[in-house]
């Protein structure tokens, strides 16, 4: 009793001190992966972290809305490689993920209908995990608490990076396609310009549906047109998978443990991973650009092999000759747009999320000191042959 009574004295001292200092005592309680029926993840007050701390789930806000995401844990900059929501963003920070008694993965949010995530995949004895891989996985389980069915998983839903063990391709039975698509740019995750895909020989990355470049064939665990994976073992960083059969087509790839990696295709129609070579380069197939594997472009007459797009600050005079309010648009779009029309010199977004677009088809000037009118367009111009480097449609 008395042990007690001083252990409970200690504490009210501690207490006493840290308030006399302006300081409270944080109890931090361990975090979970996994959330169970009637659980709520809260925007800012919760997160869920895979069981190793790989992998981290949680909400994120950018100019285009909130959203719910995955992001490696030890990332500083916490670079998304999945989000749930991309093409249904929610306004402000009161919405939470859910999981109702009925088995259904939801956010919920002030702004309207639940986004559920597991459309007619639900069932009651069900709980949502954030495995090691980057995987979100929801599984029903048998009253003995063994695994019953794998219900829905993240992995069957990319958006624009492919981490290990995800695949790309088909499955024939369902029809599920596993593809990535770009966001439109940094601050908006919706499918943007570019794809990523894989046609049972090799990768193809398409631009508004149209073939913009292909690895080549995977041929000796290596492709044609990325020279520098040049190896036919699986003892350096990847080690690459390529099915078909009579249920599914798809491509994956596997790291070493402990290696970091993910796939990411980004809205120039770059494709990197984590501090390793650059797979494609950004805006590599544009304009008269001649890279292998590239698909073959037919560039207006109108354009050289000097033109190319240089962002400037420039005096604007007049008004848009044209607009394009669509806010599927990104910047890459406007550009590819403005290349292809003869008339076109400058051009640029419209919202400040950076997304629709204007054209300017007079004169640009560059703009000078003090100058009231001055906008960052994207103007054409022949620097290209100074060796500046440029986006080139």
């Amino acid at each position: 009793m008395e042990s007690s009574m001083c252990l409970s004295s200690a504490i009210l001292s501690l207490c006493l001190s840290c308030m006399w200092l302006g300081v409270l005592p944080y109890i931090s309680s361990a975090p979970t992966d996994t959330i169970k029926p009637g659980e709520e993840l809260q925007f800012s007050e919760k997160l869920l972290v895979s069981a190793k701390g790989t992998f981290t789930l949680g909400f994120f806000s950018l100019e285009s809305g909130s959203y719910l995401g995955i992001w490696f844990t030890i990332d500083a900059q916490k670079e998304k490689v999945w989000v749930a929501n991309r093409d249904k963003p929610v306004s402000g920070t009161d919405a939470n993920l859910t999981l109702d008694a009925d088995g259904r993965l939801m956010i919920m949010h002030s702004g309207g209908d639940p986004i559920v995530l597991n459309y007619n995949q639900a069932a009651r004895n069900s709980t949502a995990t954030l495995l090691d891989s980057g995987n979100f996985v929801l599984e029903e389980f048998n009253s003995d608490g063994s695994v019953k069915e794998k219900l829905w998983e993240s992995f069957d839903d990319p958006t624009d990076t492919l981490l290990p063990g995800m695949k790309l391709g088909i499955n024939l039975k369902t029809r599920q396609n596993w593809s990535l698509a770009s966001w439109i740019n940094e601050q908006v995750p919706a499918p943007g310009t570019f794809t990523l895909e894989w046609n049972g020989t090799q990768l193809v990355m398409k631009r508004r549906g149209g073939t913009y470049w292909s690895s080549g064939t995977l041929k000796n665990r290596s492709f044609e047109f990325i020279p520098w994976l040049s190896f036919d073992t699986c003892n350096n960083i990847y080690c690459f998978n390529s099915v078909a059969n009579e249920n599914e087509i798809y491509f994956s790839y596997s790291v070493p443990d402990g290696v970091v990696s993910e796939w990411a295709l980004n809205s120039r129609g770059g494709l990197s991973d984590t501090n390793r070579p650059l797979f494609v380069t950004d805006d590599v197939c544009d304009g008269f650009e001649e890279y292998p594997g590239c698909a073959v472009q037919n560039p207006p007459t109108c354009r050289t092999r000097k033109d190319g797009f240089m962002k400037q600050s420039v005096h604007i005079s007049e008004s848009p000759s044209s607009i394009k309010e669509d806010s599927s648009l990104g910047p890459s779009d406007c550009q590819a747009i403005c290349w292809n029309n003869c008339s076109c010199t400058a051009c640029n977004t419209i919202y400040t999320n950076g997304t629709g677009c204007r054209f300017w088809g007079t004169k640009i000037t560059q703009a000078y000191a003090g100058d009231a009118n001055q906008e960052a367009l994207y103007v054409l111009s022949s620097s290209r042959v100074t060796g500046k480097s440029l986006s080139v449609f």
